[in-house]
């Protein structure tokens, strides 16, 4: 059963990705825009004061606007880089998107600088921005299979967990995702769309 269950979610990733990888990059950008003007609108958004992003690559729904605007705003913005050796996030605060805060790191994925950025705590995080590959209707997330956003979220305390915000593109939301015992839960899902309140 469990090996049925992980053959279903590779398929799901594998055509989520294509599709999402036949966007243009001119419709990234514009959907990635209309995606960062639902979040700026959530309740979720004004009350933050510590904002968990990441650095968007390849087809990801784009970033750089939600990291400018809550800087511009005065929040503090955590990214994370990955840990290899021990499977997790670490997270950093960057007090910009240049080339003295973030560089390419594992993956080629644009990661904060250990020796340039104040470390971050979990604990302070008021709202974290969660990517994905592809996601359902009822919080339902398929990452790219390291564990890793699974790892950092389940490591949340619950009233951090409903403040967990996954973006994506409309062409990235399916049916059912298959999840097990260790799967998070995204309880909100924003897309060029339409905001998705999955766990109400």
């Amino acid at each position: 059963m469990r090996q049925t269950e992980e053959a279903r979610k590779s398929r799901l990733r594998a055509a989520a990705w294509r599709r999402r990888n036949r966007l243009k990059p001119a419709d990234i950008e514009a959907k990635s825009r209309e995606i960062a003007r639902r979040v700026l609108l959530l309740r979720l958004w004004t009350q933050a004061r510590v904002v968990l992003s990441y650095c968007a690559f390849n087809s990801e729904v784009r970033t750089e606007q939600l990291i400018e605007a809550a800087l511009a705003e005065g929040k503090r913005v955590a990214l994370p880089r990955v840990n290899r050796q021990e499977r997790s996030l670490d997270l950093y605060y960057v007090r910009g998107l240049g080339e003295e805060w973030v560089a390419p790191g594992t993956w080629r994925i644009p990661e904060p600088l250990p020796d340039r950025c104040e470390p971050a705590c979990v604990e302070d995080l008021d709202l974290v921005l969660v990517p994905g590959v592809a996601f359902d209707t009822v919080g339902g997330r398929i990452g790219y299979g390291g564990g890793y956003y699974d790892r950092l979220l389940h490591a949340l305390r619950q009233d951090q967990q409903q403040k967990a915000v996954g973006l994506a593109f409309e062409d990235q939301i399916v049916e059912d995702v298959p999840l097990s015992f260790f799967d998070f839960r995204v309880p909100i899902i924003v897309t060029n769309r339409r905001v998705i309140s999955a766990l109400s």
